[in-house]
């Protein structure tokens, strides 16, 4: 890719991070996580271990970060739900990269795109977004 391209996506990432709602940016995450794991699937089908491993643990930082920020003292079951849904994932994850299997990937894909379409949803119907804290920890991740 050009350099002068990648640099202006890069510019244009950060600036929709910098100007995002803690909901929003719960979307971004998601967004990069589904692109994560699809590379993850073409890195086992072309054998390439080393990019295959570093997607995957991108994969897991960003589901351990959305794991960190949720609201259990509010959050209440809604929490206890996602929780368990990043431990699963997380585990699939894992068993995909240690038997480059892309098959428990197809299921942490389907998760994070259910996941990811609630979300959106949540974005559309808040206009400030303040939904959640924790903001600055998801931003770090994108």
């Amino acid at each position: 890719m050009n350099p002068n391209l990648q640099m202006y996506r890069q510019q244009q990432v950060q600036h929709e991070v910098e100007q995002a709602s803690p909901v929003r940016l719960v979307v971004l995450l998601y967004d990069k996580a589904v692109a994560l794991v699809r590379q993850s699937v073409q890195h086992i089908e072309r054998e390439n271990e080393k990019a295959k491993g570093e997607a995957l643990n991108r994969v897991v930082d960003i589901l351990c970060e959305l794991q960190a920020v949720l609201n259990r003292e509010d959050g209440g079951v809604v929490a206890e739900k996602l929780d368990a849904m990043y431990e699963f994932m997380i585990r699939e994850i894992t068993i995909a990269n240690m038997n480059s299997d892309p098959a428990p990937l197809g299921t942490v894909l389907g998760v994070l795109e259910e996941l990811r379409k609630g979300w959106q949803e949540l974005d559309l119907m808040t206009k400030d977004g303040e939904v959640s804290t924790g903001a600055s920890a998801l931003k770090s991740q994108i």
